[in-house]
């Protein structure tokens, strides 16, 4: 019985979550229509199949520039890399629309052997916040790559938590082992706290 409780709890938060996103994404969509615009009929971003709508007065630069990149892991990682000089650039030749104002990060991964995400040549700041236990994501990041941004964007910050693995605010996977990581994820309720007004703490800078 106590199991089929869980279940229909869940079921009721998975289904209040979706309400928010279709309401989100409607009030989204009901805003952008109801703004002057313009077709651009380059691809937006590289993708063949996305066309974007923006503004012709010049409100434009002023909503470009309330634009924020806010992933969560490999997500964080793409916000990162998407922000490296030679990106930007090669965003800005084609018009793929504007770059976020600034990326945060949540235990968004450095750097691998394979692919570098984090580099000291990021044309925008950052907010980077990592957990000391998320030795995984953590190994590719370096002081001194930090510290080379925070000289060249010095609006950029760098968050270490304490008591924070990978994954620190997955509630939903508190005490799943990931083998490929070897590590096991452990949700954090006050660093999921601390985390959040971080990030919001960090857009108001900009305000």
């Amino acid at each position: 019985m106590a199991t089929l409780t869980l279940l229909i709890n869940e079921l009721e938060m998975k289904l209040i979550s979706a309400q928010k996103i279709i309401h989100l994404f409607v009030s989204a969509l009901i805003w952008a229509l109801c703004l002057p615009k313009t077709l651009i009929s380059t691809p937006l971003y590289g993708h063949p199949d996305l066309k974007f709508m923006i503004n012709d007065d010049h409100s434009s630069l002023e909503i470009a520039n309330k634009i924020f990149s806010v992933g969560f892991s490999l997500g964080a990682q793409i916000g990162a890399d998407a922000i490296r000089n030679t990106n930007a650039q090669e965003a800005k030749t084609h018009n793929w629309g504007p770059l976020p104002r600034g990326v945060i990060s949540f235990y968004g991964g450095c750097a691998y052997p394979s692919r570098t995400y984090l580099g000291e040549d990021i044309v925008r700041p950052i907010l980077w916040m990592m957990g000391k236990e998320d030795k995984y994501y953590m190994q590719g990041c370096d002081g001194s790559t930090f510290e080379s941004i925070k000289k060249q964007r010095p609006q950029s910050e760098f968050i270490s938590f304490e008591n924070a693995g990978h994954c620190w605010d997955c509630k939903q996977l508190d005490g799943f082992h990931n083998r490929r990581e070897g590590h096991t994820y452990r949700y954090n309720a006050e660093v999921h706290k601390e985390s959040g007004n971080a990030a919001l703490k960090f857009i108001e800078k900009f305000e």
